[in-house]
């Protein structure tokens, strides 16, 4: 179904029903990024389309981006009052478990990620080995680092700390992840790291 949606936005990439039905395709595999995407796209191509809020909230939903996901449930509802589905999964959000955001801010020190970006800045120093000798410590951090890109875009825009944090994490991940892969492939956080 994926690659049918796919073929068809290839002929009309202006049909906001097509990345709303290959949205609900991609979070169908689990893969809620590109989920996100094309719910993005959708609400983006017609701003009126209620079950487009609802795509997007889901996709933020499974990211643990719960207050953007609390943000577009509530946008479709001012389209739709009366849905139901929309309705259902605000009341499952409030039953999420509970993510301490503040912690994210206190990490950094216990976790030597300072040591780590220093290193970080120099990429002929990322090497297998780097990786392989630090190999605990990395899982640790790239933990902490993959958690904070899980953020909601709602906290992330209201706390210039976290903002700095996310930016942090970004850059770590992408340094790693390009310049040396095949050791970070085998560190027990590398598909979190990859997602």
């Amino acid at each position: 179904a994926i690659a049918s949606f796919s073929k068809a936005i290839l002929y009309n990439p202006f049909d906001h029903l097509l990345y709303s039905n290959r949205s609900a395709c991609w979070a169908n595999v689990g893969n809620h990024i590109q989920a996100l995407d094309d719910a993005q796209i959708c609400v983006l191509l017609n701003p009126g389309f209620a079950k487009g809020y609802g795509r997007k909230g889901l996709a933020e939903f499974y990211l643990g981006r719960w207050t953007d996901a609390k943000n577009s449930y509530e946008a479709g509802l001012v389209l739709d009052p009366g849905s139901a589905s929309l309705e259902q999964a605000l009341q499952a959000l409030k039953k999420r478990p509970h993510r301490p955001t503040h912690m994210i801010l206190f990490a950094p020190r216990f976790l030597d990620l300072e040591q780590l970006f220093e290193q970080l800045e120099d990429p002929e120093g990322l090497t297998d080995e780097f990786v392989q000798q630090r190999e605990t410590l990395l899982n640790l951090q790239l933990e902490y680092l993959t958690q904070t890109l899980h953020l909601d875009y709602a906290s992330l825009m209201s706390f210039t700390e976290l903002r700095d944090v996310f930016d942090q994490a970004t850059f770590a991940c992408g340094q790693l992840l390009s310049f040396a892969p095949a050791a970070v492939s085998r560190l027990k956080v590398a598909p979190w790291l990859l997602q």
